[in-house]
């Protein structure tokens, strides 16, 4: 079998399995980089959505950032 990365939230009741490593972080660095020189690419100009602790790394990276919670009830 091959090597699974698995990710856990402490907030939420199930866990993510990925084939590759996945940082959200390295994601937002890869994405920012295709920016065009000729666009200013600052940081605070760049706003971070997600919903769970894996994307703090990201957040870290963006200036501007939203945490989305949606709780739901039975």
């Amino acid at each position: 079998m091959s090597n699974l990365n698995i990710q856990t939230c402490t907030t939420h009741p199930f866990i993510d399995v990925y084939a590759a490593k996945c940082d959200k972080g390295l994601a937002f660095d890869c994405v920012t980089s295709q920016i065009p020189t000729s666009i200013e690419r600052k940081l605070q100009n760049i706003m971070y959505l997600g919903d769970s602790e894996n994307d703090n790394p990201a957040f870290k990276k963006a200036l501007l950032f939203q945490l989305v919670y949606i709780l739901i009830l039975d």
